[in-house]
């Protein structure tokens, strides 16, 4: 399964073991607080095994942004995307692409689209980011980048219709559980 963030600590690989233990457990809602780029949450969405009401998670907003985008607009993050250049020599044009994402704020297609590009045109995909929060990892070194096309955002915004998109982190996961009125027997927090 392919996924339109590159990101680090992907637990893609590890989403059927937790499957089976989520389906096990009798969950009626799940909550991960690192969602980052998706892995977990899309390969058990999937799988069928997500439990009914799901809450998902992460301290950077950006990502976040991300997600909520592909969720509600996956057709225009996917025409912003398809401006970006990925053809041989696109690395002559990293530079002011990462400007212009941390130029940018708030919640645009645009700025989705340029962040999914750095996600795959940045270093080993590893994206970092400096104390004022701007994006400053180097470039890659691929001849040509693979960006996702239009049909896998909107099979991962169906993944993610139901949902609950959140900026938050473990105690923020936790509090949402909390003023659901799910005892933690009927809820879980994966880390």
């Amino acid at each position: 399964m392919e996924l339109y963030l590159k990101w680090p600590g992907s637990k893609l690989d590890l989403a059927p073991t937790i499957g089976e233990l989520l389906g096990s457990a009798g969950l009626v809602r799940y909550c991960t607080p690192f969602l980052g780029g998706g892995g977990e949450l899309f390969g058990l969405a999937r799988a069928g095994l997500l439990p009914p009401s799901v809450v998902a998670g992460d301290k950077n907003a950006a990502v976040m942004a991300v997600h909520r985008l592909v969720q509600a607009s996956p057709d225009e993050v996917s025409a912003e995307l398809e401006l970006l250049p990925q053809e041989p020599g696109w690395a002559k044009h990293y530079g002011q692409i990462r400007a212009d994402f941390n130029d940018s704020e708030g919640e645009t297609p645009a700025r989705a689209a340029r962040m999914i590009w750095l996600s795959r045109a940045c270093f080993n995909g590893i994206w970092r980011e400096n104390h004022a929060g701007q994006m400053n990892q180097s470039v890659g070194r691929y001849k040509r980048l693979e960006l996702p096309g239009p049909e896998l955002l909107l099979a991962r915004s169906r993944d993610l219709s139901n949902v609950d998109l959140v900026v938050g982190d473990i105690p923020h996961a936790h509090a949402v559980g909390r003023v659901a009125g799910l005892s933690p027997q009927r809820a879980s927090v994966h880390v």
